[in-house]
């Protein structure tokens, strides 16, 4: 168990292609004779521990024929090749599966079909490797955050799943159909689908503290009018004191939301602070009026911080508005305070 949360996914991925006839010509590309005998197909998997199912291959509708772990010794037909690793030594096994077709499906052509299940974490991605690559995806997650070269064409987001589209055609690819390299040069050229969490407790903590300043200003604020209008002197240890609670609800408030999430945290975080404040000041300045005073303010204020918070689109409108009418109660409130003391007492 863990207070840390991660975003994980069971993928039932289904796969189907054609190897046209034509396949022969397209290695005539590249000098050196295709050992037909040894053909095979491969798929590269960056995380192989994530496989949860056989891997089955059914070629032209045929029975299922189960897929070899690893992705065997890929050599090149010749060193060197215009763009690609010119003049070195192909030779590199990777992850992934494999399976030998025999030579006269590669003489002729095949089409295929394959079914995986594929755990993994946060994010998935796919290498567009066929001549024109048709991707289509779906999940029961909100907030999908599409990456990579390729973008999808169609999309629909609900407050319950997405559904995303994306086609990649050849030209767009950017490379020939037959490559003579160990390595097809995709791996940069991605369609990929995150999975976002857009309100994690930990964003919510650090944009409580950015409003912080404000907050404590406003505070501050708050408490002089209460000095102005009691006429009680409020110490200026006492305002350190009263700053000092008001941080240790940022702290409060991070460690209660690892353990009771952020609502809760925030709710226990504040009314605490909101309580040992608003008594305190009650107590300084000897005023129970004061000190309810106060608890309002701390309550309405902490209660519009955390609809600006939980808000995306208005949250700086919202802080702006809030700002200005705080000044202008400010205002408001001194209006008839003699900061210079030349007024003449009645």
């Amino acid at each position: 168990l863990s207070i840390y949360s991660l975003p994980v996914y069971n993928a039932k991925l289904h796969f189907s292609g054609r190897f046209g006839s034509d396949m022969l010509q397209s290695l005539g590309i590249v000098d050196g004779a295709p050992d037909l005998d040894r053909a095979f197909l491969v798929m590269n998997i960056a995380d192989i521990t994530g496989i949860r199912s056989n891997a089955d291959i059914r070629i032209d509708g045929g029975a299922a024929q189960p897929f070899e772990p690893g992705m065997r010794t890929i050599r090149a037909l010749r060193e060197g090749y215009a763009g690609y690793d010119s003049g070195q030594p192909y030779a590199q096994v990777e992850t992934g599966i494999n399976k030998p077709v025999v030579r006269n499906l590669v003489e002729t052509g095949f089409s295929f079909e394959m079914d995986l299940s594929l755990n993994g974490s946060t994010k998935f991605s796919l290498v567009p490797a066929g001549q024109t690559t048709t991707f289509a995806a779906s999940a029961n997650w909100p907030d999908p955050g599409f990456e990579g070269l390729f973008l999808p064409e169609t999309k629909t987001i609900t407050p319950t799943d997405f559904k995303a589209t994306w086609t990649v055609p050849y030209l767009a690819r950017g490379i020939d159909k037959a490559v003579n390299s160990n390595v097809l040069p995709l791996s940069s050229s991605l369609m990929s689908v995150n999975l976002v969490e857009p309100v994690k407790f930990y964003q919510l903590v650090v944009r409580t503290l950015k409003y912080s300043i404000g907050f404590i200003s406003l505070v501050f604020f708050a408490v002089f009018i209460i000095e102005l209008k009691g006429r009680r002197m409020v110490h200026w240890v006492q305002y350190v004191l009263t700053g000092l609670a008001l941080i240790i609800f940022y702290i409060l408030l991070l460690a209660l939301a690892e353990h009771l999430g952020f609502t809760i945290a925030y709710g226990i975080a504040a009314t605490a602070t909101t309580l040992l404040i608003a008594s305190y000041v009650g107590s300084v300045t000897s005023s129970l009026k004061s000190g309810v005073s106060l608890a309002i303010v701390l309550g309405v204020t902490y209660g519009v911080m955390y609809l600006i918070l939980r808000e995306d689109e208005y949250a700086l409108l919202a802080g702006a508005i809030i700002s200005f009418a705080t000044i202008g109660a400010t205002m408001y409130f001194t209006r008839n305070v003699d900061w210079s003391g030349s007024r003449q007492p009645d």
